[in-house]
């Protein structure tokens, strides 16, 4: 479906930097999925980071970026959904996930509610799955790899914030769901 080119699709890109090298235009012709199912879990990771060149304020710029979204897809007549940020793999001793992403979250439901845009909400979804999963079984979604298990980390990985295999298959079970559940027509005819 993404026609686009992905050089503009890697795992540094912020909301602001689609702007500024003025591929917005290119991307929402890309049916505004392709964003959804690419980016859904690095946008607001990467948008809270302190770096200077990347960071937004979730409650002004971070919003403001998302709405050209919003405006731009509904310009050309395709439905903008907001997907908030998946949860990274951080659990308190009590055994509940530890919030990194702050107010960006908060910040995506409200653009969604103002906005009058559906929600997937991955945040609540991941949530509730690496609960259920707890801390150890959890890792099973996620790169943590043993020494000697993959040539590329022959030393082994702990990663929390980047899926396995068999972790990016379960979110993208969650958003397949979820497009089913809000009734999102648009996107059903490419489910099985």
């Amino acid at each position: 479906m993404f026609t686009g080119d992905p050089k503009y699709w890697n795992s540094i890109r912020v909301t602001f930097t689609y702007v500024l090298v003025g591929v917005l235009l290119r991307l929402i012709f890309a049916l505004f999925v392709a964003m959804i199912l690419n980016t859904k879990s690095r946008i607001g990771h990467n948008d809270q980071k302190p770096d200077p060149e990347r960071a937004t304020e979730p409650f002004t710029t971070y919003k403001e970026h998302l709405r050209l979204y919003i405006d731009g897809a509904r310009s050309h007549g395709a439905t903008p959904v907001l997907v908030t940020p998946v949860h990274r793999r951080y659990f308190n001793e009590d055994g509940t996930l530890s919030d990194t992403h702050g107010d960006y979250v908060t910040a995506v439901r409200e653009l969604a509610e103002e906005a009058n845009a559906p929600l997937i909400d991955l945040s609540a979804r991941t949530q509730e799955l690496y609960e259920k999963l707890g801390p150890e079984e959890s890792k099973e979604l996620f790169m943590w790899l043993l020494p000697g298990e993959y040539m590329n980390f022959s030393g082994g990985l702990e990663d929390n914030t980047h899926f396995h295999e068999n972790g990016a298959v379960r979110i993208e079970d969650m958003v397949v769901d979820a497009v089913r559940e809000l009734d999102l027509q648009s996107l059903r005819m490419y489910l099985r």
